[in-house]
């Protein structure tokens, strides 16, 4: 009886055991100074994570003397992750990272992080561009806006009135108040959030110094009274360019606002009226658009869709000028498509579909989580 269960026993140690996949990871990190190229310490690290059942994870460290940060012992699979620093009263937020499942040992995530020195002076801001595309739905109209914010100081700009509550407003943004659905479709930073305020929203992060400018691109719903819609708005920083497009059947009248040709998209025209000599902080932009006659309420998902890709491929087209004029390349004549503006109109197209009720919330989640992950892919 005894050597049948030593033999046993020793049969059994000879059998390999199917590994387990870890279950936690570990997040490491480095913060540098983007002005001293320097690990920056001193620098408030909060990490959030959210699962797909909804749970929520939220942990909090400061960078030593060598900018470095730890988390450990986090979930790993079906989590979505995000790193914040707080630095100098600004918000420097980090780009959406999971950690994987499928590994014998506990994953390590390495990250990065920069931030700068900050500035509440005004004087640094300058919108070069604000452009709004604008069609007919079912119930009013839809609007997309596409922002170039140029800080031309050597500091991340953090608002006026700037404290180091994650919340505060650190940039402006005005849109009227009976807009609805505000929602950013595209940005090149991250930006965790929107806050309203009482001219429109506002960013709770800070603008970093980019010679290119920083983009945003944003859309949101109005409805108005009688086929009138009010889209005035006050300049709240100096503003080089704006210029509004609106689709065929409806009539703009302004008092900044002149017709400035036309444009045609995808077998769409669109009308141009442009600010001529631009706007200065504190001026008064009056915008009314009257319909003469709305088409059917699908059309502001198509159309978004093609515009949002016009605003990207515009911004694509000016940010490529601008490098070969700085630093050309001989025989470098075209530019290379940005794999991720189809992608994003996609994932813009998609939520409007669903905000209208086109598409259900279980196909709404799959379909945007798989794109989402293209996107992730086609960064990289």
């Amino acid at each position: 009886m005894r050597r049948a269960v030593v033999a046993a026993f020793l049969v059994s140690t000879l059998v390999p055991i199917p590994a387990q996949a870890a279950s936690r990871g570990v997040v490491t990190g480095h913060v540098e100074n983007a002005v001293t190229h320097k690990p920056q310490g001193g620098v408030d690290i909060a990490l959030s994570g959210v699962a797909k059942d909804g749970d929520e994870i939220h942990r909090r460290v400061r960078t030593g003397s060598d900018g470095s940060y730890r988390f450990g012992g986090l979930p790993t699979g079906d989590w979505i992750y995000a790193i914040d620093g707080t630095f100098d009263g600004g918000l420097f937020p980090g780009r959406p990272f999971t950690i994987p499942s499928d590994t014998t040992r506990p994953p390590v995530i390495d990250t990065t992080l920069r931030v700068w020195p900050t500035t509440t002076e005004p004087d640094a801001i300058l919108v070069t561009r604000d452009d709004l595309f604008v069609v007919s739905t079912e119930k009013g109209i839809g609007v997309i806006e596409s922002l170039t914010i140029l800080n031309h100081s050597a500091k991340a700009y953090i608002g006026r009135g700037a404290t180091d509550s994650s919340t505060a407003p650190t940039f402006g943004i005005a849109i009227p108040p009976s807009a609805t659905g505000v929602r950013v479709e595209n940005a090149s930073i991250d930006i965790p959030r929107l806050v309203r305020t009482d001219f429109g929203v506002g960013l709770t992060v800070a603008i970093p110094p980019d010679p290119d400018g920083t983009s945003i691109t944003f859309s949101y719903a109005l409805e108005g009274t009688a086929g009138r819609y009010t889209m005035s708005r006050t300049a709240l920083y100096p503003t080089a360019e704006m210029s509004l497009f609106a689709e065929r059947g409806l009539d703009v009248e302004s008092n900044r606002l002149t017709r400035d040709g036309s444009l045609e998209l995808k077998g769409k025209d669109y009308a141009k009226y442009s600010v001529a000599d631009g706007a200065d902080a504190g001026d008064e932009v009056q915008i009314v658009v009257t319909a003469r006659g709305a088409p059917p309420w699908w059309s502001f998902a198509l159309a978004a869709a093609g515009v949002l890709l016009l605003v990207a491929l515009i911004a694509l087209a000016m940010r490529w000028r601008g490098r070969r004029n700085k630093d050309a390349v001989p025989g470098d004549d075209e530019p290379q498509p940005d794999r991720r503006e189809p992608l994003i109109a996609a994932i813009a197209r998609l939520d409007l579909e669903h905000d209208q009720g086109l598409v259900d919330e279980a196909e709404w989640t799959q379909r945007r989580a798989a794109l989402k992950t293209q996107l992730e892919r086609a960064g990289r």
